[in-house]
């Protein structure tokens, strides 16, 4: 059994012979060891217990010409800290996220005091804005002569795809700047130090502790756990554990399990509606597909842009918050030609859950309309969240169908490895597909899972054909947080497609909070999401709670007056043969809007009059849905008035999608709402790592996974542990999957280390 889950002896209180072996307490003095071990020491991993069980004495300081046969060998996994380096290190990583919500916004904000961390256009260490020189605070267990530096960068520095070394032009550059900053003479001391003095490393990708601040070392770095947003996010931070270990921190003799809450690190703080907009937030790819002339390479620019915004993601596994009924979010891009695209999003179900958007770029002839549809499923050690729904993107200058050259556009699935057993790893799965009927062309691409033995996370691959021929026309491969590329299968030639390390996306923008009405996304969540940011555990299970309580007493008192609730923005598709979206019933919903006018400025102004999205255009407020449609019909193609969306949010990314059950027993049968919240702003504050229930009776939604039926599941399940039992997943068939390309089966136990 981990040792941070020992249970109390069955015989009373443990006695001090007992308490100075456990890992926590040895090297203190007796008179501070505890029975539990301290929350900042929780989940940190069997080689960081090896170490603190270590005693000061047995430690080695390491000499110059040790550290410098680490880098040499490429050993420097080999580093590490003394038991009470270590202790105080984790101590001091705890606090801070409690105080800045991440480690990231810590170093950036108060260790290098950058305001942004965007790089010039300047060659990498030309321009000194983009990187900066600091000690290490938090060295190896090393000779006090030997000095730590670490180079922090807001560029990436370039390494070579199959071994994962520095390029020879970016080691020139580092040599160059080691040579320019520490071996030339200082004006007027003659002070310099000697190049074989100095060792530099860049930190593996899997000892590398902040991602979205590059950093590499003069001697010897780790700044080992805290996984933070950047390169290699799909771990989550190892002493958050995971959710099992969370679960059981909380459990006692007698505990009610309903009042068991999830831990707050698998929430990013903002609404599913909110995070769809990852996929327009790459200007870069999506206005340039219109202008391609021939319809392959146009084709291969859809493809692009499709592949471009899965690497948006926060850090760690994370799912957003469940929108309710009604629900709503707008925003709007402005670009660099002086255009803008717009997006209009509303809950359109909630038993199941269904997510319903539009974007256009009327200046770019680009339209993109679509419902998500994710259906959650537990996989023994694993989370899926199916990612059911279709988009239909139109080239509104393109094609001879009606409303534009259309592509349909499927998502993959979404996997959170580990939930119970191992660290959590956050994976996309399975095929997706791209197709354009029009010109017979298609995409096929496959989201590569991690097979137990072998493979690499985040691997992509796929084919564009020729459906009419059957002819493979390009083939694809690569990581989709990386690199990808795109192989011409005529001549043989391979080139780069999209490099998502160096991406850089365009977040959307809203408009201000109080213009905001109650059901917009941003203000309907915001004392929840700020409660997150801030770690108030208590707060944010507290504020999500009550609107998930309100939303069930609308759908009770729909139910108790007969009325049907109707999307507010959207309207039922006419799928019928000859209907406005033939063929297109797996849309369900489309803007309540004609937009079918060739002329740029019309068609923002029909946008702006569906809903408010820019700053000025005041609040959409929802119309009382009991006092419409009374009577128990299935939603019909009843117009929908033009009214005012709720936005704000901010970036999710969507993994375990379980959603409340309302009380009623009607399903289909959700709420749209008629209550005002509070709206009192409140200062931002910054990330949590877990959540505790509120004190007296539990709301009827304190978890935050959202799904009342399946925490229900897993609270049952944990009711039959024993506590004195080491626990290991036992007793569940391996999951396979059959790589397209080898016809290898892959086979993987979910739970991860």
């Amino acid at each position: 059994m981990p040792h941070s889950l020992h249970p109390s002896p069955r015989a009373g209180t443990p006695d001090n012979d007992e308490l100075s072996t456990r890992y926590w307490n040895i090297g203190l003095a007796p008179e501070l060891w505890t029975k539990e071990c301290p929350e900042y020491l929780l989940g940190i991993g069997d080689k960081n217990i090896g170490i603190l069980s270590l005693r000061e004495e047995d430690c080695h300081k390491m000499s110059w010409p040790e550290v410098q046969e680490l880098v040499d060998t490429n050993r420097i996994d080999r580093f590490q800290r003394s038991p009470s380096q270590l202790r105080a290190y984790f101590e001091h990583i705890y606090q801070v996220k409690k105080q800045y919500g991440a480690v990231s916004a810590y170093i950036q904000h108060e260790l290098l005091h950058w305001d942004k961390t965007t790089p010039s256009s300047d060659p990498p260490f030309e321009n000194p804005a983009d990187y900066k020189i600091t000690y290490n605070n938090w060295p190896y267990y090393i000779e006090e002569d030997i000095k730590h530096l670490v180079v922090w960068t807001k560029f990436l520095i370039d390494e070579d795809e199959t071994t994962g070394r520095v390029t020879h032009d970016a080691t020139a550059r580092i040599t160059a700047l080691i040579a320019r900053t520490f071996c030339a003479e200082e004006q007027g001391t003659g002070h310099k130090v000697n190049r074989d003095q100095i060792v530099w490393f860049k930190n593996w990708k899997s000892l590398k502790s902040v991602h979205a601040l590059g950093h590499r070392s003069s001697s010897a770095s780790e700044e080992s756990r805290d996984q933070v947003e950047g390169e290699d996010t799909t771990v989550v931070e190892p002493e958050q554990g995971n959710v099992l270990s969370h679960i059981i921190s909380q459990l006692r003799p007698g505990a009610d399990l309903s009042r068991v809450t999830l831990p707050t690190f698998i929430l990013e703080p903002r609404s599913m509606l909110e995070r769809i907009t990852n996929f327009m937030a790459h200007p870069d790819t999506l206005l340039p597909m219109p202008e391609v002339e021939d319809p392959v390479e146009r084709f291969v620019a859809v493809v692009r842009f499709y592949l471009s915004g899965w690497h948006i993601r926060p850090p760690g596994v994370k799912k957003p918050l469940n929108p309710i009924l009604g629900e709503t979010f707008t925003c709007y891009w402005d670009y660099p030609d002086g255009t803008r695209g717009y997006y209009i999003s509303e809950q359109t179900s909630h038993h199941p859950p269904k997510s319903s958007y539009f974007f256009m770029a009327p200046h770019h002839h680009i339209r993109v309309d679509g419902t998500l549809k994710p259906r959650s499923k537990f996989l023994g050690n694993s989370a899926a969240s199916m990612m059911e729904g279709i988009s239909y993107l139109r080239l509104t200058n393109r094609g001879k169908s009606r409303g534009g050259e259309k592509y349909i556009l499927t998502q993959p699935n979404m996997y959170a490895r580990g939930i119970l057993f191992g660290k959590m790893k956050y994976e996309l799965g399975d095929h997706s597909y791209v197709r354009c009927p029009e010109n017979n062309l298609s995409a096929d691409i496959e989201f590569k899972t991690k097979g137990w033995v072998g493979g690499t996370y985040n691997a992509v691959g796929g084919t564009i054909k020729n459906d009419q021929t059957g002819e493979v026309l390009f083939e694809l491969s690569g990581l989709w947080s990386g690199e990808m590329f795109i192989k011409d299968t005529k001549t043989g030639r391979k080139r780069p497609f999209f490099d998502a390390t160096h991406a850089k996306h365009s977040p959307p923008r809203t408009r201000p909070l109080e213009e905001q009405g109650d059901r917009e996304s941003q203000k309907l969540w915001y004392n929840t999401v700020q409660a997150v940011k801030a770690v108030d555990h208590e707060k944010a299970t507290t504020e999500k709670a009550k609107i998930e309580d309100r939303q069930r007493e609308e759908a009770k008192r729909r139910e108790e007056l007969g009325v049907e609730w109707q999307p507010q923005l959207f309207r039922r598709v006419d799928a019928r043969k000859g209907g406005l979206e033939e063929g297109e019933e797996d849309l369900e919903w489309i803007i309540h809007a004609s937009l079918e006018s060739n002329n740029p400025k019309e068609l923002e102004d029909k946008i702006l009059s569906i809903a408010p999205i820019l700053p000025g255009q005041g609040k959409y407020d929802a119309p009382d849905p009991l006092h419409h449609h009374h009577t128990a019909k299935a939603p019909a193609e009843t117009p929908a008035q033009h009214q005012r969306p709720q936005s704000d949010a901010q970036p999710t990314d969507n993994l375990i999608d379980f959603d409340p059950k309302p009380a009623t027993a009607k399903e289909g049968v959700a709420g749209n709402s008629v209550y005002s919240t509070s709206n009192a702003q409140q200062s931002p504050v910054h990330q949590a790592t877990t959540i505790n229930a509120p004190a007296g009776n539990p709301p009827k939604t304190a978890n935050l996974m959202d799904d009342d039926e399946d925490v229900s599941h897993m609270n049952t399940q944990m009711s039959k542990i024993n506590m004195h039992e080491t626990m290991v997943p036992h007793g569940q068939a391996p999951l396979k999957r059959a790589d397209t390309e080898t016809s290898d089966v892959d086979v993987f136990v979910d739970a991860e280390g």
